[in-house]
């Protein structure tokens, strides 16, 4: 018999205990694994809480649908009736700027505007802001091999404001990161 040690029970932990039992069963390997988790839950970022008569929804609650995997653990879970798409005409992102919810300009990709108007007209990026991000056109490429944060990255292309404003939200929003 094969032992498998999984050590993480947030979704990709989760997710590989039920492949590997599910693999383990169709082509009849006999298989058992322990799945390690440091905190007092399984579930990593991903959690649901009831207070008193409302449901608070802790870590991502949506994933990008047009990357397959999603979609197949979702189906293999028997869940893929329970997903709810979202609805174009009211897809809109929200940033807290000075202490109110600001449109956040369409045409981006991740960190990076990819239309000009939308960019341009935006009151979520100050005007010096966008002459920073800018001069992203202008700033040679990094020479320092090695790793670097995507904090470091938008800062040093972009400037502090689009890491604050744009990249930092967009992280949290998607991957539930902290760019740093």
């Amino acid at each position: 018999m094969y032992h498998v040690t999984i050590i993480g029970g947030g979704i990709a932990g989760l997710a590989t205990a039920f492949y590997l039992q599910k693999k383990s069963q169709e082509k009849d390997i006999p298989l058992s694994y322990s799945l390690i988790e440091k905190d007092t839950r399984f579930g990593g970022k991903i959690s649901t809480t009831a207070v008193d008569d409302f449901i608070i929804e802790g870590g991502p609650d949506s994933f990008v649908t047009t990357k397959p995997w999603g979609n197949q653990l979702c189906r293999d879970l028997g869940l893929d009736q329970e997903v709810i798409p979202t609805n174009d005409e009211k897809r809109n992102i929200f940033v807290l700027n000075k202490g109110k919810l600001t449109l956040f300009p369409g045409g981006y990709r991740l960190t990076v505007p990819t239309e000009f108007i939308p960019f341009a007209l935006s009151p979520l990026i100050s005007p010096f802001g966008k002459l920073r991000m800018a001069l992203d056109l202008f700033i040679p490429a990094r020479k320092e091999e090695g790793d670097e944060s995507l904090a470091s990255f938008i800062r040093r292309r972009l400037g502090q404001e689009a890491l604050d404003k744009i990249g930092g939200p967009m992280m949290a929003g998607i991957y539930v990161a902290d760019p740093e």
